[in-house]
C-alpha cells in the first residue's frame, strides 16, 4: 500500500496518521480539506512534527487527530509565552528574515470578536467598557455601534481605549496575523466588506467593526510564515507551495470565489506586541463597519480559485504538489 505523505513527506511516523487521514478523506468538506493540508503542508519541520506527535496516539482516529490539533494549538501556540513558531529549533525554517525592517505592515483587527477582552476590561473598571453588557452577548454589536457611530472624535476615543486595554490584557497570547501595507493597499479603496473577504478569516455574524493598524516590521519582532499547526483546526488556511520563498510568507485565501481576488496576499504571523495610537493614525485612522448580513463561504470554490492563483504565480507544479485541494 502506498503510504500517505504527512507534512509533505513520508516517514516512519506516517503510519500513525493513515487511519485518521483516510477517515477524513471520506468525510465532510472541512475534514477533507484538513486532510489535504496535513498531507501537503511542507512548512512543518520534522522536529516540530515530533513535538506535535506527543499529542496523538499511534495509530489514531480522525477524532483523536482533530483533538490533537486543537490541543497542540491551544497549549503550544495560543497560550504559550514561548510559542513553538518562535523556537529556532522547531521553526527557524519559517522565519522571514529577509523582510526589510522598515517595511510597513498591515493588521486588520476585528473588534467585534474581542468579547472576552471587553468583559475583562469591564470588570477592571476601564472606560468605556464599564458600560459593556457582559451578560448580553446579542447586544455586543449594538454597544459597539453606540461607541463608534458618533463620528471621528468618538472613534478616536474608543480606539485609544481599545488599544490600551488590548496592551494590558493578560488573557491572550495568540499569534498576530499581518500582511504588508503595500500588498493590501490596492484593496483599501474597495471598502471594509472587501477588506474582510480578502483577509480570509471567516465569521458567521454581521455587521462587524474593523480597525486597521500600520507599523514597521522592526516593531513586530520576528516575522514568521505560518503553518497549519499555527492555525489550529482551520480549513480556511491554505499552505504555500514549495516553490514559494519563506520571505513571500503564506497566502491568505479570500473567502469569496466570485468575484475573486486577482492577486495573492502574503500572510505572516508574529508575537503579540503593544500598539500605540500612532499605529492607527499611520493607517489613516481607518475604523469602519462590515455591513453584509450573509457570509459567502463556498470553501471548495475558494480553495480551487486560490490554488489556481498560486499556479499562475508559481507554475503548473503547484497542481503536482497538491493534486486535490477539496
Amino acid at each position: 500500500m502506498t503510504r500517505l505523505p504527512v507534512f509533505g513527506r513520508c516517514s516512519d511516523s506516517s503510519s500513525r496518521y493513515e487511519n485518521a487521514i483516510a477517515e477524513w478523506l471520506s468525510s465532510d468538506l472541512s475534514a477533507r480539506v484538513m486532510a489535504r493540508n496535513l498531507m501537503h503542508d511542507h512548512t512543518v519541520s520534522e522536529a516540530r512534527q515530533r513535538v506535535f506527535e506527543q499529542f496523538i496516539p499511534s495509530p489514531c482516529t480522525g477524532r483523536e487527530l482533530r483533538r490533537a490539533i486543537v490541543e497542540y494549538f491551544y497549549k503550544r501556540v495560543f497560550t504559550s509565552p514561548t510559542p513553538d513558531f518562535l523556537d529556532p529549533n522547531l521553526n527557524e525554517r519559517n522565519w522571514a528574515l529577509g523582510i526589510d525592517p522598515e517595511c510597513p505592515l498591515f493588521r486588520l483587527l476585528d473588534v467585534t470578536s474581542f468579547v472576552m477582552l471587553f468583559q475583562w476590561a469591564h470588570y477592571a473598571g476601564r472606560k468605556p467598557f464599564d458600560s459593556f453588557p457582559v451578560m448580553a452577548y446579542l447586544t455586543v454589536q449594538s454597544w459597539l455601534d453606540e461607541q463608534l457611530a458618533g463620528g471621528s472624535e468618538s472613534k478616536e476615543q474608543f480606539v485609544k481605549a481599545f488599544l490600551d486595554a488590548l496592551n494590558a490584557y493578560p488573557g491572550d497570547t495568540r499569534p498576530v496575523r499581518v500582511t504588508t501595507w503595500d500588498a493590501f493597499a490596492p484593496f483599501l479603496g474597495q471598502g471594509p466588506d472587501r477588506w474582510f473577504e480578502v483577509w480570509g478569516v471567516p465569521k458567521w455574524s454581521f455587521p462587524r467593526w474593523l480597525i486597521v493598524l500600520r507599523y514597521k516590521a522592526s516593531e513586530a519582532g520576528t516575522l514568521v510564515r505560518p503553518t497549519q499547526l499555527d492555525m489550529g483546526w482551520n480549513p480556511y488556511y491554505f499552505p504555500p507551495p514549495p516553490q514559494a520563498s519563506v520571505d513571500a510568507g503564506g497566502y491568505a485565501m479570500a473567502l469569496r470565489s466570485s468575484p475573486y481576488s486577482t492577486r495573492l496576499l502574503p500572510m505572516f504571523i508574529h508575537r503579540q506586541i503593544d500598539h500605540s495610537m500612532e499605529h492607527w493614525t499611520a493607517a489613516d485612522r481607518l475604523c469602519d463597519r462590515v455591513i453584509r448580513v450573509e457570509p459567502d463561504l463556498d470553501l471548495a470554490a475558494a480553495r480551487h480559485a486560490h490554488r489556481q492563483l498560486l499556479a499562475e504565480e508559481y507554475g503548473s507544479d503547484v497542481y503536482a504538489w497538491m493534486p486535490e485541494c477539496s
